[in-house]
């Protein structure tokens, strides 16, 4: 019901270029197209796909792309890219049942640039950004720059996030005294968010 399944003690294994396509289970709630069972594992996880495509196979289709078991020791396992076709809320999740010795920070990443408009009198400016692309998981924002300034109205700016979800977030300017803009105008930022 798992596409792999990388169970006791593989100790520098490297999973590149595989592509799972709907691992599945009539009773199984879990199966994933990559799973971590077992303990003592180290390892390179990357340029894999992961698809899910038919929803008529059992009960339970590409629940996970990649999932960790729970309370496992002796993990040291890195992720590259990771392609999820067909994700969505239900389908293709990441479950890190276990974060020690796990690095998923290479697993995924959107960049992009927003803005955010200011007006006159207002204290705050918001955006909100929707991802290209689902994530597995909720991401990190790992980068949120202003560009071209950093000033609206000779107020400095004060950039903030409001909320991040699997496929979105949103953006705040605020000034860095908290009083109220005295212009109107528009901040450009770049953005990079990643899991």
């Amino acid at each position: 019901c798992n596409g792999l399944l990388i169970n006791l003690s593989n100790i520098g294994f490297s999973i590149k270029g595989v592509t799972t396509i709907d691992p599945y289970d009539s009773s199984y709630a879990t199966p994933a197209g990559i799973c971590v069972y077992g303990n003592n594992n180290s390892g390179y996880i990357g340029a894999a796909t992961h698809q899910y495509v038919n929803a008529a196979l059992g009960t339970y289709v590409a629940t996970n792309s990649v999932r960790i078991g729970a309370a496992l020791t002796g993990l040291d396992i890195e992720f590259g890219r990771q392609t999820l076709i067909g994700i969505d809320a239900t389908h293709l999740t990441y479950v890190e049942g276990t974060s020690t010795g796990v690095n998923a920070a290479g697993m995924m990443e959107h960049r992009g640039s927003t803005t955010i408009t200011l007006t006159n009198g207002n204290p705050t400016g918001t955006t909100a950004v929707v991802f290209a692309k689902r994530f597995p998981i909720v991401p990190s924002l790992a980068n949120a720059t202003i560009t071209g300034g950093g000033t609206v109205g000779g107020k400095a700016v004060q950039l903030e996030l409001l909320s991040l979800t699997a496929t979105g977030m949103t953006l705040t300017a605020r000034p860095v005294d908290l009083g109220n803009w005295s212009a109107t105008g528009t901040l450009n930022v770049s953005w990079s968010v990643a899991v």
